[in-house]
């Protein structure tokens, strides 16, 4: 019996724990849906992602990444081979236009003409009579020329990505400085080139599908992982606000949103989370405290300090996060079982009722200073402490580390005024009900 009882009280406590912290960690729901007008004013309780910002961010800056176009190879060099071609056709009529003896089969005109038809039927480009008067005419020196400058000109502006904006920029700075020939009789050199170049030089900028959606993509996965989030205390419905789908996914984010389902995901989280606690609890009372662990009426008593602040946590907690009374549980533990006891028990019992406090930073920090003073003064052997020395310098360690992770936290003044206020309080109030305890506990520990 002497076994099995500390086993069975064992079980109770952490079967009482888990429920209280279950009870104690769901948030106030609400019965809300689109379009309906809200009667309460609705502030978050934990920091959160605003998933309808951060998805809105995500597209512009997806929308903001332009079309990325990547310079092809085929168009560039398919531009200099009908070029180049277009000089051979000339050049191979005006070579089968003479006879043996020197003389002309046809006239300059018909020879032009030709050029003209063959031009379009070969590159679907219509040559000017100039034009191609001039290219028939003209003498092999300057037709040399003509071709020399031309194809220098495509291959420099083919050899980088142009568009239609750029080439035509292109075209017009690279043919401006071309010197006219004595010897050109109908249009000049420069204008010549520049049409031969507009008509047969297309922009070579192709749009590139795959590299244009990976930009985006990765613009888009770039503000999702950096997303915006809705700060804790923050008001996400005012009273009289029309709930929007917006409003609604926030608020579902938060789990705020009633719903008949029993959470299971909480509830299998909390156990998981309370099972390494007690385990570390178990581990420490089996090492550093084995009388009391074998001990019904002293494991009875651990667990009524235990319980006694994570019940109040779990109807206060709405108040203030700082309302819990830790600080209990620390000067029962360090007065019977040391400092030592005192300080890792509470801590433990921070854990614990973390949860129920939205695993809030400013309750971390505040009790667990709390705890080390309080701890460190009740848990004093070589003499006696004085009650009011440990409720003032208790209160005092709770006021300060209050009010310095709030200037940190850069919160309103007053929000450090409150939370100092309730701190002290708690600290206060918290020592004075474990001293009254005392008497009790000493009762049913024997």
């Amino acid at each position: 019996t002497r076994r099995i009882l500390p086993a069975v009280l064992v079980v109770l406590f952490a079967l009482v724990v888990i429920g209280l912290v279950y009870f104690g960690s769901i948030p106030v729901r609400y019965t809300l849906t689109p379009g309906t007008v809200s009667d309460v004013d609705i502030a978050a309780p934990r920091s959160v992602i605003d998933t309808n910002e951060t998805k809105t961010r995500a597209q512009e800056s997806m929308n903001e990444i332009a079309p990325i176009y990547v310079r092809s190879e085929d168009i560039s060099e398919k531009d200099i081979s009908n070029l180049t071609k277009l000089f051979s056709i000339c050049i191979e009529l005006r070579n089968n236009n003479l006879n043996s003896d020197g003389s002309f089969k046809e006239t300059y005109r018909d020879l032009s003409n030709n050029l003209i038809q063959s031009v379009k039927n070969n590159f679907g480009v219509t040559l000017s009579d100039e034009e191609s008067f001039q290219l028939i005419t003209a003498d092999q020196t300057l037709l040399t020329d003509i071709q020399t400058q031309a194809v220098s000109i495509a291959s420099v502006i083919l050899s980088d990505k142009v568009d239609d904006a750029t080439l035509a920029k292109q075209v017009n700075e690279l043919t401006s400085n071309i010197s006219s020939s004595p010897s050109s009789l109908y249009v000049s050199n420069s204008a010549l080139i520049k049409s031969l170049l507009q008509n047969f030089i297309e922009p070579n900028a192709v749009y590139d599908q795959v590299s244009t959606d990976a930009a985006r993509q990765t613009a888009y996965n770039s503000t999702i992982n950096n997303p915006v989030m809705i700060e804790k205390g923050t008001r996400i419905v005012s009273y009289g606000d029309v709930i929007t789908q917006n409003t609604f996914q926030t608020l579902q984010d938060l789990d705020l949103i009633y719903s008949n389902n029993f959470d299971f995901t909480l509830l299998g989280g909390i156990v998981a989370y309370m099972m390494v606690v007690f385990t570390i609890m178990g581990l420490y009372l089996v090492r550093f405290e084995p009388e009391l662990a074998k001990n019904p009426r002293d494991i009875f008593a651990l667990s009524l300090s235990y319980l006694i602040p994570v019940v109040c946590a779990v109807y206060f907690s709405g108040i203030s996060t700082l309302v819990s009374p830790v600080y209990f549980t620390a000067v029962i533990i360090a007065t019977y079982l040391g400092a030592q006891s005192g300080i890792v028990l509470s801590l433990l019992q921070i854990m614990i009722i973390l949860p129920i406090c939205q695993f809030d930073v400013e309750f971390v920090f505040t009790s667990v200073i709390g705890v080390f003073v309080c701890s460190m003064i009740a848990g004093q052997r070589s003499r006696k402490y004085n009650s009011a020395s440990l409720i003032l310098l208790t209160a005092l360690a709770c006021f300060l580390a209050s009010v310095g992770i709030n200037l940190v936290l850069k919160s309103s003044r007053t929000d450090i005024l409150t939370s100092a206020l309730w701190a002290v309080i708690a600290g206060s109030v918290s020592v004075i009900a474990a001293i009254g305890f005392m008497p009790i506990f000493e009762l049913i520990s024997n």
